[in-house]
């Protein structure tokens, strides 16, 4: 199953003045929730300057979340490590 990247129909509907109503404070936040999303549309293989497609399959986002948040995970739990590790040699002396 393939879907439509999400910048493409966010960037049409802002055009068409569907999104004028809208404080410029809900904007930024839609636009950046859009930023986010369209951030995991490529293929890892693709080595284009912009790497996003008009559409893929569903399974691929989703892929690239999770490894996102693998990611984001591991850095994390480094970052956690490094700070007890300087608390603990601050402490010593």
């Amino acid at each position: 199953m393939k879907i439509k990247n999400l910048a493409i129909a966010f960037t049409q509907n802002a055009n068409a003045g569907l999104y004028d109503s809208l404080l410029d404070e809900e904007y930024d936040q839609a636009l950046k929730a859009i930023e986010c999303v369209t951030s995991l549309w490529h293929y890892k293989e693709d080595t284009d300057e912009n790497p996003a497609k008009y559409e893929m399959n569903i399974l691929m986002p989703l892929a690239n979340a999770i490894e996102a948040l693998s990611c984001q995970d591991a850095l994390l739990r480094k970052y956690r490590e490094d700070d007890e590790t300087q608390g603990s040699d601050s402490v010593s002396t």
